[in-house]
C-alpha cells in the first residue's frame, strides 16, 4: 500500500509522482477524552523501485508524522485507516 503525489521537498525543491509509504504506526487511549488515536509515519522515495532497493528517502517535512483517531469499531485495519487519513490530507494522492 502506497499513494504517488507531486510533493516540495526541504529546500523548496518540487518533485512530481513520489512514493509515500506509512513506516509505523502506534497507537494510544488518551485518558483525557477516553478516546483511541494513533501516530504514523511516513517515507518519501523517488519512485517505488528506489523504495524496494533501500535508496535514501527524501526530506519531506510537511510529510512525516501525523496523529488522528483510531476507531475501534472499524472494519479497516490500523493501516488502512492510516491511508485513509493521509489520502484526506492530501486529496490529489493516488493510490499506487
Amino acid at each position: 500500500m502506497a499513494l504517488t503525489m507531486d510533493v516540495t521537498a526541504n529546500g523548496g525543491i518540487s518533485v512530481s509522482g513520489v512514493y509515500v509509504r506509512i513506516s509505523d504506526i502506534s497507537g494510544f487511549k488518551n485518558k483525557d477524552d477516553g478516546l483511541y488515536y494513533m501516530t504514523y509515519g511516513c517515507q518519501v522515495y523517488v519512485s517505488e523501485a528506489e523504495a524496494n532497493n533501500g535508496a535514501d528517502q527524501i526530506p519531506v517535512r510537511d510529510i512525516d508524522r501525523f496523529k488522528c483517531e483510531y476507531d475501534l469499531a472499524s472494519a479497516d485495519n490500523a493501516l488502512m485507516q492510516a491511508y485513509d487519513n493521509l489520502k484526506s490530507r492530501y486529496p490529489d494522492a493516488v493510490d499506487a
